[in-house]
């Protein structure tokens, strides 16, 4: 067998490589591309946690993210929306080491791994459906609480829909004339 050397001084086409150029050109853009994705997975997750804290719910709620990794070592990764001490409701994770809680350790979503973060994101909807369950639970709960003292809690009949979108008027000239949003001055001539 030749060797790619001799191959190439004796005139025998080599198959294109990238050349360094473009492999770092192509890393770049992978790069710039990942740390974009990255942040719109983070401004979800944010976006994801103030909704919970607005909505007010005071349920503790967990969804498991473990890992093949994790439940190999004899662990458990759970998504959790709680309260947490000196931080209030937070959405963050909580590893427990077997049936001893004292052991769990929390971390904010914030201080967790990429790889972590995405688990979480992937959870996310899960998460949220688990809270609203709990919410519709406490609601009930409290409902029939309400009702052994013979009180009535106000309710919402229908769900909170978003408002509508007001209508625009397009301007008018002083003749009552209509749209001016394609005109140009180019347009106008005296």
């Amino acid at each position: 067998m030749k060797k790619r050397s001799e191959v190439i001084s004796q005139g025998a086409s080599v198959p294109a490589t990238p050349g360094l150029a473009e492999m770092k050109a192509r890393a770049l853009m992978l790069k710039e591309n990942t740390d974009a994705a990255s942040e719109a997975m983070n401004q979800g997750l944010d976006d994801g946690e103030r909704l919970l804290i607005e909505l007010g719910f005071s349920q503790r709620c967990t969804v498991d993210i473990s890992s093949d990794a994790d439940e190999a070592a004899g662990e458990e990764l759970g998504l959790e929306f709680g309260l947490l001490e000196k931080l209030g409701w937070r959405l963050y994770l909580r590893r427990s080491f077997g049936d001893f809680t004292k052991d769990d350790r929390t971390t904010l979503l914030t201080n967790a791994s990429r790889e972590t973060r995405m688990r979480a994101a992937n959870a996310f909807p899960e998460l949220l459906r688990v809270v609203l369950e709990a919410a519709e639970k406490q609601f009930a709960e409290l409902e029939r609480a309400a009702n052994a003292i013979g009180t009535q809690p106000a309710r919402v009949l229908t769900p909170v829909a978003a408002q509508p979108t007001p209508k625009v008027t397009p301007p008018q000239d002083d003749f009552g004339g209509g749209d001016f949003s394609s005109t140009s001055n180019d347009d106008l001539s005296f």
